[in-house]
């Protein structure tokens, strides 16, 4: 049911055309079928070659006794003038006007056009004609040429079915792949009580290309830009490739077959940005630009990365290094001198606070002056001549308190007397062997 408003618009009987006068003309009878789309005459004479054409187009030649010729296209919205003609034989030519359309052409639908967008979808589009009737609803087939299917589009944009509430109308159909895409197309539109209007193009024409899909990698020697377009009918293009360095643009052309046509290499990249547009192969169409795709060659060294400064110290501030402390006689070694603090900026530490001297000196007691003698080795045991302050058997402080005597102390003076005597002792004896020693060798 689809297909009948079609089939009734492109049926007609039998057309007979007007002829020139002549006594026996060496063709008659011509007329068109539209099922078969042939232009078809009869021959009464020895006609050698015929051409036919449609509207004065470029003609088609072929033989004498074929009896007819096979049209591409058949316009069924819009009269046209079809011609046969004997060019080799007997002059003679003959035409006539298909079809008779009724009703007022300025009713019929205007500026219908379709396309073909993402991937697989096809989409038709008009508007009413200047003086359609209120009311009017619209159609819209699509007719394959080679295959003669036709279907009916169903999905109808704007008003439901395409009524005459809005100035423009649009149906979408699905499943592009249907039609040959290298054979023409009819997409008709027809209504109630006004003309038809139809259009006949290629389906690779009539491709709406989307922007390239623009991808890639770089590092600091090369940007290896990519890019893919996704076409149903389109497969050989040409690119245009702006690269964006900072404030200055270079433009190149690249072309060529897949991958090789859409892939560039770019030495010394630094961080740069890149567009791409395509052109068809017959240079009849560009497609979008694409979004700026940004590469950054040389990417910003993150946070937990190793950096030979940071080991060095780099640009940071250094901290300020405490001075070694003076070497004091007889003190010990520190490991602390040698790092510095002990690896950590803390201040030194105050000067212990220094003895207070004794008011009231005796002679030979201990912190009266800073030598060495018997009677600190003695003091606080002796019973007269050593003992301090509080009198035998104390130890006298600054501060005039009395502790009682530690045996840990007691040992330790004890201790340090004996290894006294004995170490005068060993001197002694050192002293007299090499007496005796030097005394041998004078007396030989």
């Amino acid at each position: 049911m689809a297909a009948l408003p079609l089939a009734l618009a492109l049926l007609t009987v039998a057309w007979p055309p007007p002829t020139r006068p002549a006594q026996d003309p060496p063709i008659a009878n011509v007329r068109l079928d539209p099922g078969t789309r042939r232009l078809v005459w009869d021959e009464r004479g020895n006609v050698s070659e015929v051409q036919c054409s449609v509207d004065q187009d470029t003609p088609m030649r072929v033989r004498g006794g074929s009896g007819f010729c096979q049209l591409h296209v058949v316009p069924a919205c819009r009269p046209s003038t079809f011609t046969v003609a004997v060019t080799r034989g007997p002059r003679y030519a003959a035409s006539f006007r298909h079809p008779e359309l009724a009703g007022d052409p300025s009713a019929a639908p205007e500026r219908l056009s379709c396309w073909v967008h993402d991937w697989d979808l096809l989409t038709c589009r008009w508007t009413e004609g200047r003086t359609a009737p209120k009311g009017a609803q619209y159609r819209l087939f699509w007719e394959d040429l080679q295959s003669r299917q036709v279907w009916e589009c169903e999905r109808y944009g704007g008003t439901h079915g395409g009524t005459h509430d809005s100035t423009h109308f649009q149906c979408e159909f699905r499943d592009v792949g249907r039609g040959h895409p290298e054979e023409l197309q009819r997409f008709l539109v027809n209504g109630t009580g006004v003309p038809c209007a139809e259009i006949f193009v290629e389906l690779g024409a009539i491709e709406r290309l989307d922007a390239p899909n623009v991808t890639g990698s770089c590092n600091q020697t090369w940007a290896d830009v990519q890019w893919h377009m996704a076409a149903r009918f389109q497969s050989d293009f040409s690119y245009e490739v702006v690269v964006h360095r900072g404030s200055r643009s270079e433009k190149h052309t690249v072309s060529g077959p897949s991958p090789a046509g859409s892939q560039m290499l770019l030495p010394n990249p630094g961080n740069l940005r890149v567009r791409v547009r395509a052109l068809t192969f017959d240079q009849r169409f560009w497609s979008p630009w694409s979004p700026l795709k940004s590469f950054e060659c040389e990417p910003a060294r993150a946070q937990d990365d190793f950096d030979l400064s940071d080991a060095l110290g780099g640009d940071d501030p250094k901290p300020t290094a405490r001075l070694p402390k003076k070497p004091v006689p007889g003190d010990d070694l520190n490991l602390e001198d040698a790092l510095n603090g002990g690896g950590h900026n803390d201040p030194p530490p105050p000067d212990p606070p220094k003895p207070r001297p004794n008011p009231n000196p005796k002679p030979h007691q201990p912190g009266t002056s800073g030598s060495f003698s018997d009677s600190d080795l003695v003091d606080g045991n002796a019973g007269g001549g050593g003992g301090g302050a509080g009198g035998p058997g104390s130890n006298w402080k600054d501060d005039g308190e009395t502790q009682a005597d530690s045996p840990g102390v007691i040992s330790g003076i004890v201790g340090a007397v004996l290894v006294a005597v004995g170490g005068a002792i060993s001197s002694a004896i050192a002293y007299q062997r090499k007496k005796w020693c030097f005394k041998q060798d004078a007396v030989h």
